[in-house]
């Protein structure tokens, strides 16, 4: 059984998690290399002619990256929607220490 609360009204801590596929001949792939890095993301896949890039964050992030990855040619793409915390709930994280 899950507990749902609203949470609106609090202070929260916004993620998503995306995965974008895009076209990468090897003279564009410095440039991408450049803003996987300047976004904190990770190259989890590569072939001849594509990258598979991993990002995680606030949904305003996303939208950057994809953005700025665009001009690349996206091949795929997919994302996770917002997952909210409340940062109370962040706070008690404390209390679970110890119990892996």
């Amino acid at each position: 059984m899950y507990q749902v609360e609203d949470i609106s009204r609090e202070s929260q801590v916004e993620r998503e998690l995306m995965l974008i596929k895009l076209n990468a001949e090897p003279n564009s792939r410095a440039e991408i290399m450049w803003l996987v890095d300047v976004f904190r993301a990770k190259i989890v896949d590569t072939s001849e002619d594509s990258l598979t890039i991993e990002v995680t964050g606030d949904p305003g992030k996303m939208v950057a990256v994809q953005r700025n990855l665009s001009k690349f040619g996206i091949k795929e793409l997919a994302r996770t929607g917002k997952d909210l915390s409340s940062e109370k709930t962040i706070g008690n994280a404390k209390e679970c220490e110890g119990l892996y």
